[in-house]
């Protein structure tokens, strides 16, 4: 998949990341059964496929985590007060060693 391809599963929706996942899952039924039937011989498009679906997956579990993450930060920041920023932007829990 192309990085102008990821930029533009990145930019769209869960709902519309969830129905092209469908899409693709039905599609890649659809060669697999043409690939044992003998209708097609494209094995390298099964593995595009796959590819392209490992891809949307992956878009989603990171936009899962990331949520949680805001969710577990302010919440733990709430309780204790005592959070500062590192490096990269992220809470993190000042603690005296």
């Amino acid at each position: 998949m192309k990085t102008k391809e990821k930029k533009l599963l990145e930019e769209k929706t869960k709902e519309e990341l969830e129905k092209l996942l469908k899409e693709k899952r039905l599609s890649l039924v659809k060669l697999w059964i043409d690939l044992t039937s003998g209708k097609s011989k494209n094995t390298a498009a099964l593995a595009r496929i796959r590819d392209e679906i490992a891809q949307i997956l992956t878009i989603i579990r990171k936009r899962k985590i990331f949520e949680e993450g805001n969710l577990v930060v302010s919440a733990a920041s709430k309780k204790s007060g005592n959070l500062s920023q590192n490096k990269r932007g992220r809470e993190v829990k000042n603690e005296k060693i």
